[in-house]
Order: structure tokens, then sequence, then C-alpha cells
């Protein structure tokens, strides 16, 4: 559990065997956090849906049977994130590996290529779940929509209209502060396992981070598949 530890303020003492490292605990631990701001999502995904309709059909006429539907939806869009996890560490090494085959020196380094993932995840964990407990703190019943669920701060805050193409908004709100100690620590990561450049070590941890951000947005948000579900049409 040190070696967990150990990632988060000295990045540097792990990466030198990470080689070695048992890769059991930093996943463990990743799935756990990821749980612990699924149940937290959980009830602000609700509270967001039936904001929505409490404003569109009045707080009185919001049918529970339409809730129940929201409730399976946001469990049904949890557990498929939550095995969504792993499948997106192996597809983000495999970008990594054929846009930067030279640097990583063989298959042979693909362990360590998922290694230095699975460890640099658990700094996105963590700014998951602080994002998910500074929701409740805020307080859920004021989020109205899907932009309201970005707390940590990011380029999306200097966007002035915040009903901009969600899309964009996405992309911005992937660029904070935790992004910048993710990349960092990857950098760093990438530096010490394969002795590359660190403008070339900066461009891996850059597309690793950045390569989940686009693909979240080629595929339904949680939100959005719940109010799909429900069959509203969204714009």
């Amino acid at each position: 559990m040190n070696m967990i530890f150990t990632v988060l303020a000295e990045p540097r003492e792990t990466f030198n065997d990470v080689h070695r490292t048992a890769l059991g605990a930093p996943v463990a631990v990743n799935l756990l956090l990821f749980l612990s701001t699924a149940f937290l999502m959980f009830f602000a995904l609700r509270a967001m849906v039936y904001n929505g309709l409490a404003s569109a059909l009045g707080e009185m006429n919001v049918p529970s049977s339409v809730m129940a539907s929201v409730r399976v939806g946001i469990l049904i869009t949890l557990a498929r994130d939550a095995v969504a996890i792993p499948f997106r560490w192996f597809i983000t090494t495999g970008i990594l590996f054929i846009l930067f085959y030279s640097a990583l020196k063989g298959l042979d380094k693909l362990r360590d290529v998922f290694a230095i993932l699975v460890l640099s995840e658990l700094i996105l964990s963590l700014m998951r779940l602080v994002n998910a407990c500074l929701l409740h703190v805020r307080g859920i019943d004021n989020i109205q929509q899907p932009q309201d669920l970005f707390l940590i701060p990011g380029l999306h805050f200097f966007m002035s209209d915040l009903s901009h193409d969600f899309v964009v908004f996405t992309l911005a709100s992937s660029v904070n502060v935790f992004a910048v100690w993710y990349v960092t620590v990857m950098t760093l990561g990438f530096t010490e396992v394969f002795k590359c450049s660190k403008c070339r070590a900066f461009g891996m941890a850059a597309a690793a981070h950045m390569a989940p951000a686009i693909l979240a947005t080629l595929t339904p948000t949680a939100e959005r598949a719940v109010l799909r579900i429900l069959g509203f049409q969204l714009h």
C-alpha cells in the first residue's frame, strides 16, 4: 500500500521499480475510488434529472415510475463505466504503443506502459471522488444541467456560455489542475522507465490523457444516456 501513496507524493521512487511492481493493489484502489465516486454520483445524477423534469413539468407532476426508470438507467450506466475502466487502460496502452513504438522499445515494455497508466490513474480517480464530494457539499439540488456536474477548476471555467457545445465543454473540463498533476507524473514515469526525452514523454502523457477524453465525446455521457432511456431528444 505504501507504493500507492508514493506514486502521489514521490512518483520517481515508484517508477524506478515499475517493472517489478505488483498491479493488484493500485487496480483495486482505483476500483474502490470509482465505487465511492459512483455511490455519490448516483444521487447527483438522479437529482439532476429530477430537477430538469420538475422544472419542465412541476414538482408535483414528476411521475414516480419515471424516476424509477431514472434510477435503473443510472445504475446501468455506472455499471457499464465500471466494466469499461480496464478496457480503457488496455486501449490507451495500445494507442500509445502504436504512436510511440520506437520510444517504447518493443513488446516486452507493454506491461510497463500499462503499469504507468494504472498508477497514474490514481490521480484521476482521486479527482473524480473530490469532484463528487464537492457536488454534495455545494448541494445536489443546485444541479440543473450536465455542465453543473464539473466543479474541478479547468478551462471550462473560462467559458462564458456553459450551454455551449457539450463536446467542447467536455474537452475543456478535461484540462484542469488534476490533469496537470496527472500528465506531470506520467511524463516523469515515461522518462524514468524508457529513458526518453522529456518532450517525447510529455507527448505520450498528453496522448494518454486526451485519448479517453476524446473517446468520451463520441459516446453518450452518463446523464445523456439516462435521458435517452426516458425517450428525451437531446440537442
